[in-house]
């Protein structure tokens, strides 16, 4: 089947997944130039016509990208991260694309998902489980990840390896992903658009749905090399974490796929003690995907570490100024809804984490959710504990 045929067959289905799945930013407009989910949904039938329509003439064209910067609060010195955001229609497009290609392209994707965990749609549980099953295998662990990893990959490179690999039909629509690039908003100030214009004509933009598999695509060669060195290994993406016997293994293990890295114009942070690239011995806490993997009671499981709850605690506890909300905006109800959404957020980040302290973890969401409740009523000259219980259900109960 043609990618025009699949469109046309599975566009609404896949748009209703879609709008579901951002059905919190149904209204959202990132920029002046882009329509909103609602506004694409208002014209959906046109909208179809015109994609077919492009498909078929093979000129459809990836709009530029919306830029959002995110710095560093915690570290300001920090270079801040640059995340792009697509169309409406362009996310909707690569996100059908995927499915396409996970009908009609199987054996190329199983191949992928073997190699690297974050193509696979329940990739980090497994890739997880994988790295907790290798550690009581082996007493040292090698962990790292790419230095800059999106923004460094060679865009003649990835085009070489997806020409390879990909139907001539849709080929035209991996090119126009790879070149897509942001466009430069002219209200940011002068050092944001420096970032922007410096990342331009190079690498793959993050935010986009199809990045992950780009990125696969493009270490394919790399995969087949640690294969062949027959390494116990997991990677996910672009972090990577070794099993090994020793620490001089380790070094010697990271000067191999340091050199294997580099001739992709990539590399990876020097080993140190503050660098992204650590080698832990025995029973030592190795952090892989968010999760501490913790060596308790004589096995290794999963634990959420407690710098999150620490992050949960700093994001409630700015909600608890009233003359900063007031700058944003937010009056009390909005306040409270505000803090509910970051508890429930981390709830559902956490939620499939398979981790031993998780019911804990969300105790302490709570708790610190209803302190920063307590915090927020005190600000108002009101005593918590003076309010009578069916009145704080009256005030906070959102159902």
């Amino acid at each position: 089947m043609l990618f025009k045929d699949f469109i046309q067959e599975n566009f609404d289905e896949k748009f209703k997944i879609f709008k579901q799945k951002n059905i919190k930013n149904y209204d959202k407009k990132y920029h002046t130039n882009y329509v909103s989910i609602k506004e694409f949904e208002n014209n959906l039938n046109v909208q179809l016509e015109s994609l077919i329509k492009l498909i078929e003439t093979q000129s459809y064209r990836f709009q530029k990208l919306y830029p959002v910067i995110i710095e560093n609060k915690k570290n300001p010195s920090k270079k801040p991260r640059l995340i792009c955001i697509p169309t409406v229609r362009d996310r909707l497009v690569q996100m059908i694309l995927i499915d396409y290609i996970a009908q009609n392209l199987k054996h190329e994707l199983a191949i992928l998902k073997s190699n690297d965990f974050s193509v696979s749609g329940v990739g980090i549980f497994r890739a997880r489980q994988k790295a907790k099953d290798l550690r009581n295998t082996k007493p040292f662990v090698l962990k790292t990840d790419i230095a800059s990893f999106f923004d460094n990959l060679v865009r003649a490179t990835l085009l070489k390896e997806i020409r390879e690999n990909i139907p001539t039909d849709i080929l035209y629509l991996f090119e126009s992903i790879i070149c897509c690039d942001p466009s430069i908003p002219h209200e940011y100030a002068k050092m944001h658009k420096k970032l922007i214009e410096s990342k331009i004509g190079k690498g793959v933009r993050q935010g986009m749905p199809l990045s992950p598999l780009l990125a696969s695509f493009y270490l394919n060669d790399f995969d087949n090399w640690l294969i062949k060195q027959k390494y116990k290994h997991v990677r996910y993406a672009d972090d990577l974490i070794f099993f090994l016997d020793s620490e001089q293994q380790c070094k010697e293990v990271f000067e191999l796929v340091f050199q294997e890295l580099h001739n992709l114009g990539l590399t990876l942070p020097e080993i140190d003690e503050k660098s992204k690239t650590q080698i832990i011995p025995e029973k030592e806490t190795v952090n892989f995907l968010g999760l501490d993997l913790r060596y308790e009671n004589s096995k290794y499981d999963w634990y959420i570490p407690p710098h999150v709850i620490e992050n949960v605690r700093d994001s409630l506890s700015h909600l608890t100024n009233i003359n900063s909300n007031i700058k944003m905006k937010l009056n009390f109800s909005k306040t409270i809804t505000r803090m509910e959404q970051i508890v429930s957020g981390y709830q559902h980040c956490y939620s499939d984490a398979d981790s031993k302290n998780l019911k804990d973890f969300n105790n302490r969401l709570q708790i610190e959710k209803e302190n920063a409740i307590s915090l927020l009523f005190q600000g108002l000259g009101i005593d918590i504990k003076t309010i009578h219980p069916q009145y704080m259900k009256f005030l906070l109960d959102s159902n």
